[in-house]
């Protein structure tokens, strides 16, 4: 955990287009203390390109560094790989977030994983968590708060052509599934067939992969405390208990945020033309 990370104003000033393209608005960072950690909680959005604004808005309005966490297939990536670890990113295991925990940083988390980042049609802003209970856990375990992100707008800046649900329903894969190649690639293996997260195709601005410039909002809400639950990190009902308050915290922030969207009017002529233009 000692390697050498960004620094807040690196991380901004690198992030230019990206905020000039998506114009994000930041709520609650006096929620975020830089004398305590805290445990960022997030959903993730579709494709989860753009995610990083929540990053870098907190540190350089903060100068508290929520630790992002990758999947184990960029870990074998080594530039990418390299660039993540430069970022304060680790991969998203159980033992590299205990090691963030005590190091004393502030990791960020998003319990959707990658299958809220391969949303279909009719999921906009959804939160799926599956049976995910480990980083209550570890929270409590570690006494740290668990503060809840929301993160609304980058999946306005998408329409969804094609899900998981049409791809499963196509005869190739149809063929596959009865050849049983789906079964010796491992596929449906750990979870069911119909939550396999598969990458949806979208289309952006007009007919582009370019997303739309949709601004972004991103919320910081009141940290929940998990002193109250100390020694109770095998009690699966207080963990679901407490990992509930967590996601109705987000799921809450996003229809707030909803709301702000609708009623932002300072987005600029151009801004709501393109947007318009979907």
């Amino acid at each position: 955990m000692s390697r050498e990370l960004i620094s807040p104003d690196a991380l901004w000033n690198a992030l230019a287009p990206l905020r000039a393209f998506f114009s994000p608005r930041y709520y609650g960072l006096h929620h975020v203390d830089p004398a305590r950690p805290t445990l960022f909680v997030a959903n993730h959005t579709l494709y989860g390109t753009f995610d990083v604004l929540l990053a870098a808005g907190i540190f350089k309005h903060t100068g508290v560094l929520p630790r992002g966490m990758f999947t184990k297939v960029y870990a074998h990536v080594p530039l990418w790989r390299d660039f993540l670890n430069y970022l304060g990113c680790v991969e998203a295991t159980r033992e590299q977030l205990r090691a963030l925990l005590e190091a004393g940083e502030s990791p960020c988390v998003t319990p959707g994983g990658v299958r809220e980042v391969a949303k279909r049609k009719g999921e906009q802003y959804q939160l799926f968590w599956g049976n995910r209970l480990g980083f209550v856990q570890l929270a409590v375990e570690y006494g740290y708060p668990l503060t809840p992100v929301a993160i609304m707008g980058p999946e306005h800046a998408y329409t969804i052509l094609w899900d998981a649900n049409d791809i499963m329903s196509s005869p190739p894969f149809k063929l596959m599934q009865r050849l049983g190649i789906l079964e010796r690639l491992g596929v449906g293996s750990k979870t069911p067939l119909s939550d396999v997260p598969i990458p949806p195709l979208a289309r952006g601005l007009g007919p582009t992969l370019l997303p739309r410039p949709e601004r972004c909002y991103i919320s910081v809400c009141e940290p929940i405390e998990t002193l109250s639950y100390r020694g109770r990190e095998g009690d699966k009902e207080a963990m679901l208990e407490l990992r509930g308050r967590v996601q109705s915290a987000i799921e809450r922030e996003l229809r707030g945020l909803e709301k702000k969207r609708s009623d932002d009017q300072d987005k600029g002529t151009l801004r709501k033309l393109l947007t318009r233009f979907g």
